[in-house]
């Protein structure tokens, strides 16, 4: 079977995970989850069970991420197919919000008394690596089923013509 998933540009899928305060996020990462497990033919994600942890426990996504990185890049090799993933700089990107979460909390408790500008400061830094990291993933990854797509569906239209 040749699954063909449907088109969502990565530009589009950043700009409306930050526009619903994530939640179009967490829908579009359950829709690539079940496209990889489509394509594949093979339940290689558990996709129900993975969102749930993942909006629970946040740092299950370097997890979630790493699996997509490895299974799509295996399917784009497979249809030909310029895998435009790098899970390095998604965990790069990613892992350094923890760091900056955790100083940000020792930081907090410091100046929680003396510097309430600085906590607002904190916050909108936070949400900046928090988007970085996870937009630059889920832009990657709407790209390459994009070009997973694109092949299929061009191949499709040869056969047909033959």
């Amino acid at each position: 079977m040749n699954y063909t998933g449907r088109k969502r540009t990565g530009l589009m899928v950043v700009v409306l995970s930050v526009l619903t305060l994530w939640l179009y996020k967490f829908y579009w990462l359950y829709i690539a989850m079940e496209d990889i497990n489509r394509t594949a033919e093979d339940e290689l994600f558990k996709s129900t069970l993975y969102l749930i942890i993942s909006i629970f426990c946040p740092p299950f996504l370097f997890f979630v991420y790493f699996k997509m990185n490895k299974h799509l890049g295996e399917i784009c090799d497979e249809n030909m197919v310029e895998y435009k993933g790098n899970y390095l700089i998604w965990l790069i990107v990613s892992g350094s919000v923890y760091l900056v979460a955790g100083a940000g909390m020792v930081l907090f408790w410091i100046f929680v008394s003396f510097n309430v500008g600085f906590i607002i400061l904190f916050s909108l830094l936070f949400l900046h690596l928090v988007t970085a990291g996870n937009c630059t993933a889920d832009y990657q990854i709407a790209e390459s089923f994009n070009g997973i797509w694109d092949k299929r569906n061009a191949s499709a239209v040869v056969t047909v013509a033959e």
